[in-house]
């Protein structure tokens, strides 16, 4: 088996050991919890979210816990990833096929963005927003350009609202050339006052660019993974791959608190891939933690956080001050947690 390591270690001192406390807990659905494949976000003072069993985006209303209808989405052709609500427009973000589609108050569809332009938009569910409108004005969606991905040149698109290219920017690590990491090639994202932040799960390192120009990156390591975070070769088969997930530990979602001025970043950690009774484990059983870092990218420290209990693959953040994640209850549930 083939095993690659990537090459941007960073060096940092032992951070303080956060604590916890579950805030607010809200329930948004009465759907069995299946949590990473719902996307929640604050528009509008409101919390919406995607229903993907249903096809319906909903509104939570905070001052009397009603939750109501918004827009009723026609899954039969397939289901959305993500969503996001401008001036009476709703664009949708789909995996299969590749896609972002708008639609206006009249209910008349327009395919603004596909994979036919040679780009691949971001859909994964467990790597904060893939689709919003920036401040700035422009319809933010990381895609990736698939020959300059190849050719390592300024890979990831910022896409203006018509759907258009308005500038590249990034740099695709020379390591995933060789080496591939299951779950973990794309990176996690953010975009906030023109900045874009990249995180990708298998580096501590986190880079940041003002617009299409690097600025920085910074060291985010958590206490619980190793130094380096070994890849496999792209000829590694299908139990190889799945053994990686279920073992490995890596970074997952980057999500930032405006109100706060703070970042949180999850870290799965590694678990052994089989338990006491020789069975497998599941993939996402196990311990986990959360990264806290304040406005400059400096870490505050790191809360280790029960197994089994949240589902970490679904976050988010709005006015209010901690991180929202899903707990894995018998409906959909988030708590406020906030860190100490």
């Amino acid at each position: 088996m083939d095993v690659g390591y990537p090459q941007d270690t960073c060096d940092q001192m032992q951070h303080a050991a956060l604590h916890y406390q579950s805030k607010e807990t809200i329930s948004l659905d009465t759907i069995s919890s299946f949590a990473s494949k719902c996307s929640v976000k604050q528009i509008d003072q409101s919390l919406c979210f995607l229903n993907n069993r249903t096809g319906g985006i909903y509104q939570h209303d905070p001052n009397v816990s009603s939750i109501t209808l918004k827009y009723s989405i026609n899954i039969s052709d397939g289901v959305p990833n993500d969503f996001w609500i401008s001036n009476d427009h709703v664009y949708l973000l789909y995996a299969q096929p590749n896609q972002l589609i708008r639609i206006d108050s009249e209910g008349n569809q327009e395919i603004i963005f596909s994979q036919n332009q040679g780009l691949f938009l971001q859909t994964f569910p467990f790597m904060g927003d893939k689709l919003q409108i920036a401040p700035f004005g422009n319809l933010v969606s990381t895609a990736f350009s698939q020959h300059d991905e190849q050719y390592n040149v300024k890979p990831f698109k910022l896409l203006n609202i018509n759907g258009t290219t308005e500038y590249g920017f990034g740099q695709q690590p020379e390591i995933l050339r060789k080496y591939q990491f299951p779950l973990i090639g794309r990176p996690s994202r953010i975009h906030h006052d023109q900045q874009h932040i990249i995180a990708y799960g298998f580096s501590p390192s986190i880079e940041v660019y003002h617009r299409d120009s690097f600025l920085n990156h910074y060291c985010a390591k958590s206490m619980y993974l190793d130094p380096v975070i070994s890849g496999l070769g792209h000829n590694a088969s299908f139990q190889e791959r799945s053994n990686y997930i279920i073992e490995k530990g890596f970074y997952l979602g980057i999500y930032y608190n405006v109100t706060e001025g703070r970042y949180y970043r999850i870290v799965k950690h590694p678990q052994p891939l089989k338990s006491a009774g020789r069975r497998l484990n599941k993939r996402y059983d196990g311990t986990w933690s959360v990264i806290v870092l304040d406005d400059s990218f400096q870490t505050i420290g790191e809360c280790i956080m029960p197994a089994n209990q949240y589902d970490y693959f679904a976050c988010f953040t709005n006015d209010q001050a901690g991180l929202w994640v899903a707990n894995k209850s018998d409906s959909l549930q988030f708590e406020n947690l906030q860190f100490y």
